[in-house]
């Protein structure tokens, strides 16, 4: 029973979950690169945000 009520979720396609979980994880590493001032983790996380916003261009369902 608990595996038919996560059928739907389930079903989403493999980018999305790979698009959640590096804004996910990029948001907390983000607020403290900019926050300490570092530049080049701002970049690197600034640059994961372009990827993702490129998957979800190139990747949408």
């Amino acid at each position: 029973m608990l595996t038919m009520l996560g059928t739907d979720w389930l079903k989403a396609n493999g980018w999305f979950h790979i698009k959640l979980t590096l804004v996910l994880l990029s948001i907390p590493v983000g607020m403290v690169a900019y926050k300490r001032n570092n530049k080049p983790l701002g970049l690197v996380i600034s640059l994961v945000y372009v990827f993702v916003f490129w998957l979800a261009w190139t990747h949408g369902s």
